[in-house]
């Protein structure tokens, strides 16, 4: 859970801001033999914000990001494999108009990852991803973890 408020007091730009994001998941991994894995579940994302004075609004926006990836050991990692969705709806309300809203809708993706796997107490994991909704490079990443 997150929370945050603000106040600012000139006179002009005086408003009251606040934001609240609740965050939840269910996963579950399943191990298929002694190389691979199964691991599905979703994220549910909700968040209300509201401002009261300069640019008032109100905010409301509800995620669902199902997910599914195969995983199989290689070497000193996991090479993975995995597609995942968001399934969106919003609204707002204010007095400032927003270009082209899409209000509710679904996005996917596609992703293949390599996680490096150092002794059980740091992992590398440099990733690739495609939108299949959209055409063009969905982009990359890179990841480090580290146990203390």
């Amino acid at each position: 859970e997150f929370n945050e408020q603000r106040q600012f007091n000139e006179a002009a730009l005086d408003y009251d801001y606040r934001n609240r994001i609740d965050i939840g998941k269910l996963g579950y991994l399943m191990p298929l033999g002694q190389k691979y894995r199964l691991r599905f579940g979703t994220h549910a994302v909700r968040q209300e914000a509201r401002s009261e004075g300069f640019r008032a609004h109100q905010y409301h926006q509800t995620d669902w990001l199902p997910y599914i990836f195969g995983e199989r050991r290689l070497g000193p990692g996991d090479l993975e494999l995995g597609y995942m969705a968001s399934i969106h709806a919003w609204d707002y309300e204010g007095e400032e108009l927003l270009d082209d809203p899409e209000l509710e809708g679904y996005i996917d993706k596609v992703s293949l990852a390599y996680t490096f796997d150092f002794k059980q107490k740091a992992y590398l994991k440099i990733g690739i991803s495609q939108m299949a909704s959209f055409s063009g490079f969905g982009g990359g990443n890179v990841q480090f973890f580290m146990d203390f």
